[in-house]
């Protein structure tokens, strides 16, 4: 099955959203290999400063299954 270009559309504009929402807030994103993968979203300005980051972590296999 391949992809319409409707749904490509669809993710590009959902992709944008985010982008504009992160940026807009101050967040950035990670990956991190452990736990199945993971997308980690963080304070940009916190991560800076220390060195350290905490924040949202979503597995990758929780957003396509």
């Amino acid at each position: 099955m391949t992809m319409t270009e409707e749904t490509k559309q669809e993710i590009e504009a959902v992709l944008m959203l985010l982008k504009n929402t992160l940026v807009r807030n101050g967040v950035s994103i990670a990956l991190e290999k452990k736990d199945d993968g993971c997308i980690m979203f963080f304070d940009t300005a916190e991560y800076c400063r220390t060195g350290k980051y905490k924040g949202v972590s979503v597995k990758i296999t929780d957003l396509v299954r």
